[in-house]
């Protein structure tokens, strides 16, 4: 039987440290009164019959006023990614789940933001998860990420968010069912590296997203961070995935997915009929290649935008503007992105990537360069 509210799930193993300041963070959150919020723990085991014993009995002694608490264990050792599968189970007893790794901490308006971005995409179509992470970072391209401001508090983007996410039946019976299957290879439509992802859900998920066209929905602004402690999957990065976290509700213009200026591919590129809808005039639609990194046999036989050379192009355009689609306003006989058919791209080069880097990091480009550059600003700064 379903409860009329959603479910917070937290898969938890051996991190008592960041569990601890998960909980406090929801411990200052605010939740309706109306009804009752469940809360699962999901432990898993370091040996077999043997849990953490800090993190039991955290989970344990936890209080949670706003409804049941449940503490899930296991005999045997699941991993990451099967726990993670298990708690998407729980997506059969409850409206739909907010899933909580516990290196994250949480916004205070978190769950009434989950509850209203649920409540106006969980039955769009074309929609395969509501992430309540704001990205900002292209794990792939390892450079920033900046969405096209279209006037909407979300954006889309096919991909998994692992750092807050929300799911519900009607999404998580497909990708149960996409798991139980015999997958097919990795599409050429996701980023190379993420075949090569190690016992990984978020994998799993970005393969079956791309394989039906469904989409992610995102916020601008993020209820969650991820604090960056070490794990499974990467050692400790404290900053790298920082987001920007909300004090209030920011959600004021949400809109479909079909509607929507800013849809954006697993590459965390413009999808063809967003960069159509934000520059009209383009004569044909175009495949964005502004990060460099989707393969030239993906790129083959389609009009592309690209941060690779060219040996026959359409047209060049500046490096100046960001997001970068936005440098389509900027056309240049001898600008930096080429619009080019994929078959005349040529491989991205260590020196065309680098000046990608150079706009991301302004303080250490120009004449002095990488190396020279905290030299120079650490005087600046630490004068006497």
């Amino acid at each position: 039987m379903q409860h009329n509210a959603l479910a917070i799930v937290i898969p938890a193993f051996n991190r008592p440290q960041a569990l601890k300041r998960l909980l406090g963070s929801l411990q200052q959150a605010r939740y309706p009164t109306q009804i009752e919020v469940p809360l699962y723990l999901a432990i898993d085991a370091e040996t077999p019959g043997q849990c953490n014993a800090d993190v039991l009995q955290m989970a344990r002694a936890f209080p949670w006023p706003h409804g049941p608490k449940t503490v899930l264990e296991t005999d045997q050792p699941l991993g990451l990614r099967d726990n993670i599968l298990r708690c998407g189970e729980l997506t059969a007893k409850h409206q739909g789940i907010i899933l909580l790794e516990d290196d994250l901490w949480v916004s205070p308006v978190f769950y009434e933001a989950a509850q209203q971005l649920f409540d106006g995409y969980h039955g769009q179509e074309n929609i395969g998860a509501i992430s309540l992470y704001g990205f900002r970072y292209n794990e792939h391209a390892r450079r920033p990420f900046v969405p096209i401001a279209d006037g909407h508090d979300v954006f889309f983007v096919q991909t998994s968010s692992s750092w807050g996410q929300i799911w519900w039946s009607e999404v998580w019976a497909p990708f149960k069912a996409f798991l139980e299957s015999d997958i097919p290879t990795a599409p050429h439509n996701i980023p190379a590296d993420i075949p090569h992802w190690p016992n990984s859900w978020k994998k799993d998920h970005i393969h079956f997203l791309a394989t039906k066209d469904w989409y992610s929905v995102v916020p601008r602004t993020s209820f969650t961070t991820n604090m960056g402690d070490g794990g499974k999957n990467h050692s400790a990065l404290p900053h790298l995935l920082q987001a920007d976290v909300a004090l209030n509700n920011p959600l004021y213009q949400l809109c479909a997915l079909a509607d929507s200026g800013a849809v954006y591919d697993a590459f965390f590129e413009p999808t063809p009929a967003t960069i159509q809808r934000a520059f009209p005039d383009l004569t044909s639609p175009m495949e964005a290649d502004f990060y460099g990194i989707k393969p030239l046999s993906f790129l083959k036989g389609k009009r592309c935008i690209s941060a690779k050379s060219a040996t026959q192009y359409h047209a060049r355009y500046e490096h100046l503007l960001r997001p970068d689609a936005m440098n389509l306003a900027l056309p240049t006989e001898d600008g930096f992105f080429y619009e080019a058919q994929g078959d005349h791209l040529e491989k991205m080069t260590e020196q065309r990537y680098l000046a990608l880097l150079e706009k991301d990091h302004p303080s250490f480009s120009g004449r002095d360069g990488f190396k020279l550059s905290w030299s120079k600003l650490r005087k600046k700064i630490f004068r006497d």
